[in-house]
């Protein structure tokens, strides 16, 4: 397991100590109109995808409004839960998880640095996308966010994995029409700044 750098395990205390503060009641009125907005939006997006409409191409998402933000810099992590809704046969809208931590307080910053990764198994909750997870028939499936290099300034980068064989299917790993397939044992080269959360919790637990 590579081995976090003391400002990256500041950062990650600082995200673990965010994510545990229970919010107040947050006044919905502006998520809700964002909400008819980017549900217009999403109905007409196109090249986002692979034919099996897993989202594998963030950079055009620049639509989908979140926060002061927008999806194609700062929505990873939920596009990460969209698709393993749609590995599990679900009926998910984004904009509606967009909604979801909007009201929920789980974005950062306004949603500028996108979603708390240990926001996310809430998440999965309040969407109900974990009632649909069985560990038994569905542990091959996982959500991995990690430092996109050694410097805190980099960000952290969400990504939804699906195992294939001796392969991984990893979804929006780099903006790309369709998922990357990389080795099992090569998936520590693509995590090198190190690994912040996964979901479920045990899973890969050795990158």
């Amino acid at each position: 397991m590579i081995k976090l750098t003391c400002l990256q395990r500041l950062a990650d205390l600082y995200l673990r100590s965010a994510a545990a503060i229970k919010k107040g009641k947050r006044d919905t009125r502006v998520s809700e109109e964002r909400l008819r907005l980017n549900l217009s939006s999403e109905r007409g997006l196109t090249g986002a995808g692979d034919k099996d409409c897993f989202i594998t191409d963030q950079s055009k998402l620049g639509s989908l409004a979140y926060g002061r933000s927008d999806m194609s810099y700062a929505g990873c992590e939920l596009i990460a839960i969209y698709n393993l809704a749609k590995h599990l046969g679900m009926d998910v809208s984004l904009s509606r998880l967009i909604y979801l931590a909007e009201t929920s307080g789980a974005m950062l910053r306004n949603g500028r640095w996108g979603t708390n990764p240990y926001r996310i198994p809430e998440l999965i909750r309040l969407a109900g996308i974990d009632e649909a997870y069985d560990p038994s028939g569905d542990g091959t499936a996982f959500i991995l966010s990690f430092w996109n290099n050694r410097h805190i300034k980099s960000g952290i980068h969400t990504v939804f994995f699906a195992v294939d064989g001796d392969d991984l299917l990893a979804y929006n790993l780099h903006s790309a029409s369709e998922p990357q397939r990389i080795r099992i044992e090569a998936l520590g080269e693509h995590v090198r700044g190190g690994v912040v959360m996964r979901w479920p919790a045990l899973a890969f637990s050795t990158c």
